[in-house]
């Protein structure tokens, strides 16, 4: 037996009611991922007979970390009264910190499992049977809800779906899963950007080189449910107002529902500008870009274009990012210039695969040309939705080269990549990479294999290392060979995976799924 997704629901709104597929039975597990805010307030978690709202809403399973008790009641609510609270245990919650929850159903009782430990078990008071929804309200930000159940046995080597468990007919292991560290606070510089994970707020960095056109300026966070405000500024220095001279001022006012923006200089703010929607909301994540221009800078929020801000300061003068008020940062990441990039990668990848005269050097996917060839460069495809798919433009032939640009979330669990035949989910598969942070008794580990007229290959596991990590974005490129597809992570050549299927030409679509954003898909 194994344990096949049957639902899942992304970023809902908070507070959020809603259906359990198919309710739940022994063997159903609920896994929830989300973050709480620095205010430590309560959150709850209620799996209920019903949609209906408290006297009559009967609820089998009340999970309540409360803060100020340092406690998690456990409870239910019969014929319109609460029963006997359970408190007993530790308080496996912190405030401003993501976290991951499982709730297992077993015939007698429910499992419960906090950030890959085993909490508590709680007695079944009302039947499994009658449970159809889910309710989750309070203080906190939800990123995924999944529904898992007992589904039939999988070939060995097939991709499980998300297999956290075995069902109650099965031997139990431990309720959970290992949680690979979290990333610390910390500083990272490769050959196209700086990366500052987890920094305190206020921050205030040093922006490595200064601006340049092309530059870009990454920021993923999470905001509280109190709507405060929070500034965002580039600037010529770290002094304070108002000697500070600040190029862009942005800044989001949730009592007034606008964003600000302006510049700051010769002691004085100049004209703001507010026009535009308002992008943010309380208790969600967001991913904000800032892009340098030659005469504005270009904001984009949640992938989608926002505004742009005309130079004020002439940007080559801008050396300081700095961020204040009521937000949580996972990731500052700042991107060299095209022309940068191009330059500096051109260098390092001399000596990664020397050109042929059947096949191309491996490259950067930005302006790459073949060894004694011209290599077209298709249009490139930002900000796609995920799951994506897409057909190969020319087919997989040797030298075509596919450039993924992406990043992850704070708490992911797999993502993977497909070259195959066609787009339904049964076709031939020419190379699957899975990569796996925590997905069943796997935890940083890539599994490459293909899979043939329904049937999954022996897997090839063996990595030199992992190149990925929670939270930060990643560039991938894949190149066709004529006997292998090579892999290249960061602008490090990773690995080879020998051709099973032929011709090679024959996988001519690309499938992207899982838990990973995708910013760029690019052609060559």
């Amino acid at each position: 037996m194994a344990l096949t997704q049957i639902g899942m629901v992304n970023n809902p709104p908070i507070p959020y009611t809603g259906n359990i597929p198919g309710g739940l039975l022994p063997g159903k597990q609920i896994f929830i991922q989300g973050v709480l805010p620095l205010t430590q307030e309560n959150f709850t978690v209620n799996l209920q007979c019903s949609t209906q709202t408290y006297p009559q809403v009967e609820v089998a399973l009340h999970f309540n970390p409360r803060f100020n008790q340092g406690n998690v009641v456990r409870n239910s609510h019969e014929k319109g009264s609460w029963k006997k609270e359970e408190t007993y245990g530790s308080f496996p919650f912190h405030p401003g910190q993501p976290f991951e929850m499982i709730i297992a159903v077993e015939i007698s009782q429910y499992k419960i499992a906090v950030n890959g430990q085993h909490f508590t078990e709680f007695q079944h008071r009302i039947p499994v049977h009658l449970v159809n929804t889910i309710n989750i309200c309070g203080a906190v930000s939800i990123f995924c809800i999944r529904f898992d159940a007992p589904g039939q046995a999988m070939p060995t080597g097939y991709p499980q779906n998300f297999g956290y468990g075995q069902p109650p007919m099965m031997p139990q292991p431990q309720v959970g899963f290992q949680v690979q560290p979290q990333p610390v606070i910390g500083f990272q510089q490769s050959l196209n950007y700086t990366e500052v994970v987890n920094p305190a707020v206020p921050y205030v960095g040093e922006i490595p080189g200064g601006l340049a056109s092309g530059k870009s300026i990454t920021i993923q966070g999470a905001l509280p449910l109190t709507q405060e405000t929070f500034v965002i500024n580039l600037q010529c220095g770290r002094q304070q107002y108002p000697q500070l001279e600040v190029a862009l001022h942005f800044n989001p006012r949730f009592n007034e529902g606008c964003v600000v923006r302006n510049s700051h200089q010769g002691g004085a703010w100049k004209n703001e500008e507010r026009f535009g929607a308002f992008p943010f909301h309380p208790g969600q994540n967001f991913d904000m870009k800032i892009v340098v221009e030659l005469r504005q800078y270009q904001i984009f929020v949640n992938g989608q274009l926002f505004t742009g801000f005309q130079h004020r300061i002439p940007f080559h003068k801008v050396n300081t990012l700095s961020i204040s008020g009521g937000l949580s940062i996972f990731c500052v990441r700042i991107s060299s210039s095209e022309m940068e990039t191009r330059s500096s990668l051109h260098e390092s990848f001399v000596s990664v695969y020397q050109p042929s005269s059947s096949t191309p050097s491996f490259g950067t996917g930005i302006g790459y040309q073949a060894a004694g060839s011209y290599a077209p460069s298709f249009q490139p495809i930002i900000n796609p939705p995920v799951p994506f798919l897409s057909g190969i433009p020319g087919g997989a032939v040797p030298g075509k080269m596919i450039n993924i640009m992406g990043s992850l979330a704070s708490m992911p669990c797999r993502f993977h990549v497909n070259l195959q035949e066609g787009t339904q989910d049964s076709c031939d598969v020419a190379f699957h990479m899975d990569v796996r942070f925590r997905f069943g008794s796997d935890g940083n580990i890539i599994v490459r294999n293909h899979m043939s007229r329904g049937t999954w290959g022996m897997e090839e596991r063996t990595i030199p290392f992992f190149p990925f990590s929670i939270g930060a974005s990643f560039d991938m490129i894949i190149l066709v060979e004529t006997t292998c597809f090579k892999v290249a992570i960061n602008n490090k050549h990773f690995l080879e995976f020998k051709h099973r299927l032929h011709p090679p030409t024959r996988y001519s679509t690309l499938k992207i799924g899982g838990d990973v954003r995708l910013s760029q898909i690019r052609f060559q």
